[in-house]
């Protein structure tokens, strides 16, 4: 495919094939905070129109966060704007022992410059009674929209957009890439220099705390190597 763009006189792309598979790639128990150790059997059929919330719920504070319709609530929705518009004006979490610090240097613990308490949406599991149909699953479901990519007319090279009106708080597509502990993102920034400005890392610090965060669980996701069109 990039050698007709390249042909056409269009900048080729590359994505990685999703057959590819880091054999290297560790799936600890610390990267799934689920909350529970036991199966919770008694889900079944649908969660979300149960006048009961299923064990799962009660598990997770009794909420959830999709509509009937498998769109994120509008009152959730919003908050999670308001963070991403003023952050400064959102609350923030210190750690005792930052990650992000320890990385750089282990010796010399410099304090936590903060990260931002955002929300997030935990959907049920392999450990639920629940099937793939549950209303809770909407992500593990994949995209329900017609996408494309496109090459942008002012040339600012390949984007992504959708061929079918989206409603809001509606699941579009899934940002994919490797998992990496802090400490194996700051070395792999280190062996690439100047060429870790064009990574594409996102913290998973969501649910860091002010308590000390263990190595094995203050993770990232790098997309740089493996990814999707989501990257675009």
């Amino acid at each position: 495919m990039d050698d007709d763009f390249v042909k056409n006189g269009l900048p080729g792309s590359q994505f990685p094939s999703p057959e590819i598979c880091n054999q290297h790639l560790l799936c600890r128990d610390g990267y799934l905070h689920l909350g529970w150790t036991e199966a919770l059997v008694n889900c079944y059929g649908d969660c979300l129109p149960s006048p009961v919330p299923c064990a799962c719920a009660c598990a997770n504070g009794g909420e959830f966060i999709y509509t009937v319709k498998g769109l994120v609530k509008e009152a959730f929705l919003l908050k999670c704007i308001s963070v991403n518009r003023d952050p400064k004006k959102s609350h923030h979490l210190y750690c005792r022992e930052c990650p992000l610090e320890k990385s750089k240097d282990n010796n010399i613990l410099e304090p936590c410059k903060g990260h931002l308490k955002r929300k997030f949406i935990k959907e049920w599991s392999r450990k639920c009674g629940c099937g793939k149909h549950c209303g809770n699953r909407v992500v593990q479901r994949g995209i329900s929209y017609n996408m494309q990519v496109f090459m942008t007319p002012e040339g600012k090279g390949w984007g992504l957009q959708a061929l079918d009106e989206l409603p809001k708080g509606a699941f579009v597509y899934e940002y994919i890439g490797e998992i990496l502990t802090i400490k194996e993102m700051h070395e792999r920034n280190l062996k690439k220099g100047d060429a870790a400005k064009r990574t594409y890392q996102v913290l998973l610090d969501s649910d860091w705390s002010s308590m000390c965060v263990k190595d094995d669980e203050a993770l990232c996701l790098d997309s740089t190597t493996f990814g999707n069109i989501a990257d675009i």
